[in-house]
């Protein structure tokens, strides 16, 4: 078992203070709080059959991936559990390595896809 992470104290987060957690840390960056996720095996199968359908029916001008942030603004970073981009704005990355905001998010926890 793996001692929780000791994360700095803020008030309320932004981008720039995402260099401070730790490189492994999955995290989500919402309305300025910060949220760190525990997944399920249940949650993380249902992404699994997520991801799956999406690439079955996506058009072939996206591409689908799983667990990746993706930068709206200074606030919020969100990392949808499964997501289709343009094959085009795949590999856009900010320097933290996450995406900026994708053209189609699929978050199946939340029930939006649009």
């Amino acid at each position: 078992m793996t001692a929780a992470p000791i994360l700095p104290e803020r008030h309320e987060w932004t981008v720039d203070d995402l260099g401070d957690l730790p490189k492994d840390l999955p995290y989500e960056l919402i309305d300025g709080r910060l949220i760190v996720p525990s997944p399920t095996l249940l949650h993380q199968d249902m992404c699994v059959e997520l991801l799956l359908a999406l690439r079955m029916n996506c058009p072939t001008e996206y591409q689908v991936g799983i667990d990746l942030s993706m930068r709206v603004d200074r606030r919020n970073e969100p990392r949808p559990d499964v997501v289709a981009v343009r094959r085009g704005n795949a590999d856009r990355s900010h320097e933290g390595g996450a995406h900026h905001p994708p053209e189609r998010p699929a978050r199946h926890r939340r029930g939006v896809i649009g």
